[in-house]
Protein backbone atom coordinates (compact mmCIF):
# COMPACT_ATOMS: atom_id res chain seq x y z
CA UNK A 1 0.00 0.00 0.00
CA UNK A 2 0.74 3.42 0.29
CA UNK A 3 2.38 3.21 3.97
CA UNK A 4 3.24 0.56 5.99
CA UNK A 5 1.59 -0.90 9.19
CA UNK A 6 3.89 -0.52 12.28
CA UNK A 7 4.57 -2.17 15.70
CA UNK A 8 3.10 0.27 18.33
CA UNK A 9 2.92 0.40 22.07
CA UNK A 10 -0.23 2.61 21.89
CA UNK A 11 -2.54 0.84 24.33
CA UNK A 12 -2.49 -2.61 22.86
CA UNK A 13 -4.79 -5.04 23.88
CA UNK A 14 -2.34 -7.44 25.87
CA UNK A 15 1.65 -7.45 26.29
CA UNK A 16 3.66 -4.22 25.25
CA UNK A 17 2.78 -4.29 21.73
CA UNK A 18 0.65 -4.40 18.65
CA UNK A 19 0.25 -3.20 15.17
CA UNK A 20 -0.87 0.12 13.73
CA UNK A 21 -1.77 0.55 9.99
CA UNK A 22 0.07 3.10 8.07
CA UNK A 23 -0.40 7.13 7.85
CA UNK A 24 -2.26 7.28 4.58
CA UNK A 25 -4.21 10.17 3.13
CA UNK A 26 -7.56 10.14 0.79
CA UNK A 27 -7.82 7.33 -1.49
CA UNK A 28 -4.78 5.35 -0.43
CA UNK A 29 -4.54 1.93 1.77
CA UNK A 30 -2.20 0.78 4.47
CA UNK A 31 -1.50 -2.92 4.22
CA UNK A 32 -0.34 -5.98 6.42
CA UNK A 33 0.01 -9.60 5.20
CA UNK A 34 1.24 -13.18 5.53
CA UNK A 35 2.09 -15.91 3.53
CA UNK A 36 0.77 -19.25 5.13
CA UNK A 37 0.74 -23.27 4.56
CA UNK A 38 -2.68 -24.54 6.38
CA UNK A 39 -2.49 -27.99 7.08
CA UNK A 40 -6.19 -28.80 7.80
CA UNK A 41 -9.50 -27.12 7.95
CA UNK A 42 -8.99 -24.81 11.25
CA UNK A 43 -9.46 -21.24 12.84
CA UNK A 44 -7.80 -17.80 12.47
CA UNK A 45 -8.77 -15.03 15.74
CA UNK A 46 -7.17 -11.80 16.68
CA UNK A 47 -7.93 -8.69 18.11
CA UNK A 48 -9.09 -5.21 16.33
CA UNK A 49 -9.66 -1.89 16.92
CA UNK A 50 -10.69 0.54 14.92
CA UNK A 51 -11.12 4.73 14.85
CA UNK A 52 -11.82 6.40 11.36
CA UNK A 53 -14.61 8.12 9.67
CA UNK A 54 -17.72 5.76 9.99
CA UNK A 55 -19.19 4.09 6.87
CA UNK A 56 -16.09 5.88 4.78
CA UNK A 57 -12.66 4.62 6.13
CA UNK A 58 -12.56 0.55 6.78
CA UNK A 59 -10.07 -2.03 8.37
CA UNK A 60 -10.98 -4.79 5.76
CA UNK A 61 -9.85 -8.57 6.36
CA UNK A 62 -9.10 -10.52 3.08
CA UNK A 63 -7.81 -14.06 2.25
CA UNK A 64 -6.64 -14.32 -1.14
CA UNK A 65 -8.11 -11.37 -2.11
CA UNK A 66 -11.54 -12.10 -0.93
CA UNK A 67 -12.72 -9.63 1.54
CA UNK A 68 -13.93 -11.48 4.59
CA UNK A 69 -15.11 -8.52 7.10
CA UNK A 70 -14.77 -4.74 7.39
CA UNK A 71 -14.95 -2.35 10.53
CA UNK A 72 -14.91 1.68 10.53
CA UNK A 73 -16.00 4.17 13.23
CA UNK A 74 -15.24 3.75 16.99
CA UNK A 75 -14.53 -0.03 17.38
CA UNK A 76 -13.19 -0.79 20.92
CA UNK A 77 -10.61 -3.73 20.85
CA UNK A 78 -12.75 -6.68 20.00
CA UNK A 79 -11.71 -10.56 19.34
CA UNK A 80 -13.23 -12.03 16.06
CA UNK A 81 -12.49 -15.26 14.42
CA UNK A 82 -13.11 -16.77 10.63
CA UNK A 83 -12.73 -19.89 9.09
CA UNK A 84 -9.46 -21.02 7.32
CA UNK A 85 -9.65 -23.67 4.61
CA UNK A 86 -6.21 -26.33 4.09
CA UNK A 87 -3.99 -25.01 1.47
CA UNK A 88 -1.65 -22.11 0.83
CA UNK A 89 -3.43 -18.43 1.87
CA UNK A 90 -2.48 -15.23 1.88
CA UNK A 91 -4.47 -13.25 4.94
CA UNK A 92 -4.14 -9.54 4.16
CA UNK A 93 -5.67 -6.58 6.78
CA UNK A 94 -6.05 -3.47 5.08
CA UNK A 95 -6.64 0.12 6.12
CA UNK A 96 -8.51 1.76 3.61
CA UNK A 97 -9.79 5.45 2.63
CA UNK A 98 -12.30 6.84 0.31
CA UNK A 99 -11.59 9.92 -1.39
CA UNK A 100 -12.22 12.60 1.22
CA UNK A 101 -12.49 13.80 4.76
CA UNK A 102 -10.81 11.94 7.91
CA UNK A 103 -12.06 11.11 11.55
CA UNK A 104 -10.46 9.73 14.65
CA UNK A 105 -7.28 8.45 14.55
CA UNK A 106 -8.05 7.55 11.26
CA UNK A 107 -6.81 4.21 11.86
CA UNK A 108 -6.67 0.60 12.68
CA UNK A 109 -4.85 -1.31 15.48
CA UNK A 110 -4.16 -5.69 15.62
CA UNK A 111 -3.52 -7.48 18.48
CA UNK A 112 -3.02 -11.19 19.65
CA UNK A 113 -3.04 -13.34 15.93
CA UNK A 114 -3.91 -16.38 16.60
CA UNK A 115 -2.91 -18.83 13.49
CA UNK A 116 -4.73 -21.64 12.77
CA UNK A 117 -2.54 -24.88 14.88
CA UNK A 118 -1.36 -26.54 12.37
CA UNK A 119 0.35 -24.02 10.05
CA UNK A 120 3.66 -23.07 8.46
CA UNK A 121 4.41 -19.36 8.03
CA UNK A 122 6.07 -18.67 4.87
CA UNK A 123 6.64 -14.85 5.86
CA UNK A 124 5.98 -11.48 3.49
CA UNK A 125 6.92 -11.50 0.09
CA UNK A 126 7.56 -14.99 -0.51
CA UNK A 127 5.80 -17.64 -2.24
CA UNK A 128 5.63 -21.40 -2.56
CA UNK A 129 7.80 -22.75 -5.45
CA UNK A 130 6.63 -26.39 -7.08
CA UNK A 131 9.61 -25.95 -9.57
CA UNK A 132 13.03 -26.32 -8.90
CA UNK A 133 14.01 -27.97 -6.24
CA UNK A 134 11.56 -31.04 -6.77
CA UNK A 135 10.79 -33.79 -3.71
CA UNK A 136 9.95 -37.22 -5.07
CA UNK A 137 8.00 -39.46 -4.15
CA UNK A 138 5.85 -37.52 -2.82
CA UNK A 139 3.59 -38.38 -0.53
CA UNK A 140 6.53 -40.20 1.37
CA UNK A 141 7.05 -42.00 4.84
CA UNK A 142 9.58 -39.51 5.51
CA UNK A 143 12.20 -41.08 2.94
CA UNK A 144 12.81 -39.13 -0.15
CA UNK A 145 14.92 -37.46 -2.76
CA UNK A 146 15.53 -33.72 -3.12
CA UNK A 147 16.71 -33.13 -6.66
CA UNK A 148 18.57 -29.87 -6.54
CA UNK A 149 18.71 -29.42 -10.24
CA UNK A 150 21.88 -27.29 -11.91
CA UNK A 151 22.85 -24.86 -9.39
CA UNK A 152 26.26 -25.62 -8.35
CA UNK A 153 26.06 -23.37 -5.68
CA UNK A 154 26.22 -24.41 -1.14
CA UNK A 155 22.61 -25.07 -0.44
CA UNK A 156 21.04 -24.96 2.82
CA UNK A 157 18.11 -27.14 2.97
CA UNK A 158 15.63 -26.81 6.19
CA UNK A 159 12.36 -28.86 6.86
CA UNK A 160 9.52 -27.02 9.33
CA UNK A 161 6.85 -29.49 10.59
CA UNK A 162 3.41 -28.14 10.65
CA UNK A 163 3.79 -26.21 13.52
CA UNK A 164 6.60 -24.16 12.15
CA UNK A 165 9.63 -25.87 14.04
CA UNK A 166 12.74 -26.76 12.32
CA UNK A 167 12.90 -30.85 12.20
CA UNK A 168 15.98 -31.13 10.03
CA UNK A 169 18.82 -29.02 8.22
CA UNK A 170 21.99 -29.43 6.23
CA UNK A 171 23.98 -28.24 3.65
CA UNK A 172 25.52 -29.55 0.29
CA UNK A 173 26.32 -29.04 -2.94
CA UNK A 174 25.06 -32.25 -4.55
CA UNK A 175 22.76 -32.39 -7.07
CA UNK A 176 20.62 -35.57 -5.49
CA UNK A 177 19.94 -35.45 -2.23
CA UNK A 178 18.99 -38.60 -0.02
CA UNK A 179 16.79 -38.13 3.32
CA UNK A 180 15.68 -40.06 5.51
CA UNK A 181 13.25 -39.33 8.67
CA UNK A 182 11.86 -42.40 9.59
CA UNK A 183 10.20 -40.96 13.03
CA UNK A 184 8.21 -37.66 11.47
CA UNK A 185 4.62 -37.84 11.70
CA UNK A 186 1.82 -37.73 9.29
CA UNK A 187 1.54 -34.44 7.77
CA UNK A 188 2.41 -31.48 5.27
CA UNK A 189 6.13 -30.05 5.56
CA UNK A 190 7.33 -27.46 4.18
CA UNK A 191 11.38 -27.57 2.79
CA UNK A 192 13.04 -24.70 2.22
CA UNK A 193 15.95 -24.41 0.15
CA UNK A 194 18.86 -21.58 0.62
CA UNK A 195 21.07 -21.04 -2.38
CA UNK A 196 23.19 -18.31 -1.92
CA UNK A 197 20.61 -15.75 -0.75
CA UNK A 198 18.06 -17.21 -3.45
CA UNK A 199 15.17 -19.67 -0.88
CA UNK A 200 13.17 -21.81 -2.87
CA UNK A 201 9.90 -23.31 -0.79
CA UNK A 202 8.26 -26.71 -1.62
CA UNK A 203 6.19 -28.18 0.43
CA UNK A 204 5.43 -32.17 0.42
CA UNK A 205 3.69 -34.81 2.86
CA UNK A 206 4.11 -37.73 5.12
CA UNK A 207 1.49 -40.71 5.74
Amino acid sequence: GSANWTISEELPFEGAYCVKSGVVSDSQESNLWVSLIVVSDDMISFQRKVSSEDSYDYLRLFIDDVMIDEWSGEKAWEQVSYPVAEGNHIIRWSYMKDYSVAAGSDCAWVDEIIFPTTTTIIGVGENISSSDPVIYPNPNQGQFTVNIGNQAKMNEISIFSPLGAIVYTTKSTDQIIKIELNELPAGMYLMVTNADGTKSYNKFVVR
